[in-house]
């Protein structure tokens, strides 16, 4: 569930003298972004969020605020290391930095560890790599150890509340001589192990409480343990991170992809107040948001919907990007939308089908933008939802740029499949004589796999789309139809199977060879057949303009994104035969998330208990309007940054009014003190 926020706005004094000044914004998912700095620590609720933070990268301090610094005995930071500046260098028995001990190390029945970590050869010894421990031997008191076994997997040992112990051991195996990040969560008495953001096993434990007590050399020790037994690392610790909470997949793999300035959507309960320190920098004034704002009109020329957008305003002066949704009656046609900008797969059809990405990078789209570059190690994964599994006609485009693969069977694009079943419903992909194909599943549970003779290029943005037509296989290259291949397939599978998540960039059990490897961009699903007018507006990046169809009610809705925020902004209904159902277009002011006007009025949402609760929790969801329905106008509030639906009545604003004067009263007073203690300085 996405949750709204309150960012709270504080003026605080520089604290290291430096004029630059970081700023906490937030991005469309609801997650937190901090920008200005080099080295990021969190703050939640006036507590640190790291019970221990050692970036490494110019020191051996701890940068979560609870001054846990490393004493380094044997000079093994090094100021330059492959990965990120400076890291800790193991190269025997001896080496050993520790940290005394603090009450902020001591965990209770919730914790999470991560570095990066680079192994070298270590064959002579029988004995785990200690990554970071507390404890005073293998058979002796302590609480806690992260590290890499004899045999190069993840394990961990716990010690219960009662003071016995047990090692628990991962099947994740980590390479030697390169650089990977790993994880471990404890919660609920489980222990989660994770290489590079990716999830790889979960072990159940015996211990439901960590044990607390005190005990001699209590210290919490890196890269080895307190008496300097072969328990050494041997090879480079970086950028290690300590919890005394549970953290989420989606903020481990942030950190896999080296973006420490954010913190993830579910990381976030509503009520939260954040603060982001770069310390080298100053502190952060966390601001709220500057959503762009702009207009929509939904007109039909000919036989052609045009969704025009007009007056786009950015209050920061970003530049703004529109993504187009639509919506036939009442229902929206596409069940996945997502153009992959800052690496991330949001989703805005209206279903919420939010992906997470992994092992990517960003690369420069076709059109200046943003896309994902996969590699031999990348997918994206999307919960299953009904709306994923198509019943018969559908159509699923992207952008395409293939590079030089060694070894495959075929690239996927899109795949709703378990591969270690053969069930599965559709896939779509590029054959290893790099042409279309797709593989279908009907509803007797019969699958068969179409090879086309569409050639896609090496290293050149493709436009493709494969649609299913009354049985029909139709695949276009560059909005032009270039094959057709009859099925015997009337309706696809539907029936509930394992690992039914949808993929993209790979399938299911990541068999060698599937994965795509190149660059993907704007990949969107459709519950109908696209026209060939449509395919080919598409390749022109005309995605404002659509095919009518007869005896429909039709909507558009524009995002407006500027690369930190996203405002959905909502058309006019438009029957077919021109015949407006409502007159009014939907206005966005920076301080709201979603408006939806009705003439040329802003009306409140009437809702229930339950339905209230849910709408300002998930702020974020996309919300598709129907005609039945009634409107919504949310707010933020411009001292917390709540986002907020309102049910007041109308009569209550010109005590809003006087209530907002006072609050820039407020703040210019604020502003005007730090000004002058910054001036002191």
């Amino acid at each position: 569930m996405k949750r709204g926020i309150s960012l709270l706005l504080i003026c605080t004094m520089l604290i290291f003298g430096v004029e630059a000044v970081p700023v906490l914004e937030t991005l469309e998912d609801g997650s937190l972004v901090c920008n200005g700095g080099s080295v990021y620590s969190w703050n939640v609720n006036n507590k640190p969020f790291y019970a221990l933070y050692l970036p490494l990268n110019q020191d051996t301090n701890d940068y979560s605020g609870n001054n846990n610094n490393l004493i380094d005995e044997n000079n093994i930071w090094l100021s330059d290391c492959e990965l990120d500046n400076g890291c800790l260098s193991y190269d025997n028995i001896q080496d050993v930095a520790y940290i005394n001990d603090d009450n902020s190390l001591d965990f209770n029945n919730e914790f999470s560890a991560e570095a990066w970590v680079y192994l070298n050869d270590k064959s002579y010894s029988e004995n785990e790599r200690i990554i970071v421990s507390k404890m005073t031997g293998t058979v002796g008191e302590g609480q806690y150890t992260f590290g890499v076994s004899d045999e190069d997997t993840l394990m961990a040992r716990l010690w219960n509340e009662s003071g016995d112990f047990n090692a628990y051991y991962s099947g994740v195996d980590i390479p030697l001589q390169q650089w990977v990040h790993v994880a471990v969560v404890f919660k609920n008495n489980k222990l989660y192990f994770y290489k590079n953001g990716a999830f790889g096993q979960e072990l159940e434990t015996t211990v439901t409480n960590i044990y607390n007590s005190e005990y001699e050399n209590d210290g919490v020790y890196v890269g080895n343990w307190w008496n300097l037994a072969d328990f050494n690392f041997l090879g480079r610790i970086d950028n290690l991170i300590l919890y005394d909470r549970a953290v989420t997949d989606s903020l481990l793999l942030k950190h896999a992809n080296k973006e420490y300035n954010i913190i993830p959507f579910d990381m976030i309960n509503k009520g939260d107040e954040w603060i982001c320190s770069a310390p080298e920098e100053s502190n952060l004034i966390i601001t709220g948001n500057s959503l762009p704002t702009g207009n929509v009109n939904l007109n039909l020329i000919g036989n052609d919907l045009i969704c025009e957008v007009t007056n786009i305003n950015d209050p920061d002066g970003d530049q703004v990007q529109v993504i187009y949704n639509w919506i036939m009656n009442d229902n929206g046609i596409m069940v996945l939308n997502t153009p992959l900008e800052d690496l991330s797969a949001v989703d805005y059809s209206g279903y919420n089908n939010n992906g997470l990405v992994y092992n990517s990078e960003r690369v420069e789209d076709k059109n200046g933008n943003e896309a994902i570059n996969f590699s031999t190690e990348s997918y994206i994964e999307i919960e299953d939802d009904n709306s994923l599994d198509l019943k018969n006609n559908f159509t699923i485009e992207a952008w395409v740029k293939l590079a030089e693969k060694d070894i495959f069977y075929e690239r996927i694009i899109v795949s709703k499949w378990d591969t270690t079943s053969t069930t599965g419903q559709y896939t779509v992909g590029i054959a290893e004589a790099d042409t279309l194909m797709v593989r279908l599943m009907d509803e007797n549970k019969v699958y068969s796999a179409y090879y086309s003779g569409v050639s896609i290029p090496i290293n050149e943005w493709t436009y493709v789309v494969v649609t299913l037509n009354n049985g029909n296989l139709d695949f276009y290259r560059n909005g032009e139809l270039i094959q057709t291949i009859p099925t015997n397939v009337t309706n696809l599978y539907n029936e509930e199977y394992e690992h039914d998540n949808l993929f993209i960039g790979n399938w299911w059990n990541f068999v060698g060879g599937f994965n795509f490897v190149g660059s993907l961009d704007d990949v969107k699903i459709y519950n109908k057949v696209l026209t060939l007018a449509d395919i080919r507006n598409h390749y022109l990046n005309n995605y404002n303009r659509l095919n009518n169809e007869n005896n429909s009610l039709w909507q558009c809705q524009a995002v407006l994104y500027d690369g930190y925020n996203s405002n959905i902004i909502t058309s006019n209904e438009l029957n077919t035969n021109g015949q407006l159902e409502l007159t009014g277009n939907e206005v966005q002011t920076a301080s709201s998330t979603t408006n939806v006007e009705n003439g040329n009025e802003l009306v409140d949402w009437n809702f229930g208990p339950k339905e209230e609760e849910d709408i300002i929790e998930e702020v974020t969801e996309i919300k598709t309007p129907t005609r039945e329905e009634p409107r919504v106008e949310e707010k933020t509030n411009e001292i917390t940054g709540d986002v907020i639906a309102t049910t007041e009545p109308k009569n209550d604003r010109l005590g809003k009014i006087i209530f907002g004067v006072l609050i820039i009263i407020l703040l210019s007073l604020l502003a005007f003190i730090c000004y002058n203690k910054y001036k002191q300085k």
